[in-house]
């Protein structure tokens, strides 16, 4: 009985190795273009970068969170100013809208060093603003678009708070 149970192991371990043997190749073959499109695979740069300034909004202290959002508010009132409104914008032709973005995109990339500084809040309220702008423009939807969003609004309305209180002429913007 003892060699007929050693026998049949032999025997199943012998049908395996043989079926990994033919099996495993074969998966293998399967798989490879898989992992390489996983191991290629990258995040969306500008997902990082959306969640980057979103993570660098958050640990601002209050002082310097007003700086960024006087500098969104600057930036919404001159929107509002240049294209009358965001229906004006959105409907603006798109060489007017581009050469805007390409404006504040222009200003971003020059002192974008500074976001790696204690420095950062001097710029990141522009930076923030021009993610907002190219999302209105494409009417983004995706989540990093509506933190974005929800975001500078809310800075947007509490520079412009501030801004009233202190009787300032760009207070008489409004957020829409």
């Amino acid at each position: 009985m003892r060699r007929i149970l050693e026998a049949s192991e032999r025997a199943a371990v012998e049908l395996t190795e043989r079926a990994v043997a033919v099996i495993l190749p074969a998966v293998q073959a399967r798989l490879r273009p898989l992992l390489g499109r996983l191991a290629r695979h990258q995040p969306d740069p500008e997902v990082v970068r959306c969640r980057q300034l979103v993570e660098m909004l958050s640990a601002l202290d209050a002082n310097r969170r007003d700086v960024v959002g006087d500098q969104a508010h600057l930036l919404w009132s001159a929107l509002l100013e240049r294209f009358g409104g965001v229906s004006g914008y959105l409907s603006a032709p798109v060489s007017d809208r581009d050469r805007y973005l390409q404006q504040i995109d222009a200003f971003v990339a020059r002192y974008e060093e500074m976001l790696s500084t204690d420095r950062a809040h001097e710029v990141l309220g522009t930076a923030l603003f021009a993610i907002y702008a190219h999302h209105l423009v494409r009417s983004d939807i995706s989540p990093e678009a509506k933190v974005v969003g929800k975001d500078v609004v809310a800075l947007i309305e509490e520079a412009r708070k501030r801004s009233k209180a202190r009787g300032s002429i760009v207070a008489r913007d409004q957020v829409a």
